[in-house]
């Protein structure tokens, strides 16, 4: 259950987010000018449509889903300040 979970949750870190935007500016550009390429070469309006619609569906594939290498550089938080306070009190003590 908690693997579903995790896949449902869809987290990423800082640097998959930015490697995401990337991927999807670089498809949506390169789509978007074999597109028009494309329409114009064959003189059909409803091609450069469907080529590009195609090309939408492929940046939602490689973008949304939270794959791995999205998450190699996970951030490590501070300790709350609760733990942090019991920590300096053990500190205190043992001294």
């Amino acid at each position: 259950m908690e693997n579903i979970q995790e896949l449902l949750a869809g987290t990423i870190d800082f640097k998959g987010q930015e490697l995401a935007d990337y991927y999807s500016k670089v498809i949506l550009t390169f789509g978007s000018l074999i597109s028009c390429i494309l329409g114009f070469i064959l003189q059909d309006l409803k091609i450069t449509l469907i080529s590009f619609a195609i090309f939408i569906v492929f940046d939602l594939i490689v973008v949304i889903p939270p794959y791995p290498f999205y998450n190699k550089n996970n951030l490590k938080f501070l300790p709350s300040v609760k733990d942090f306070k019991q920590t300096i009190t053990n500190i205190i003590i043992e001294n």
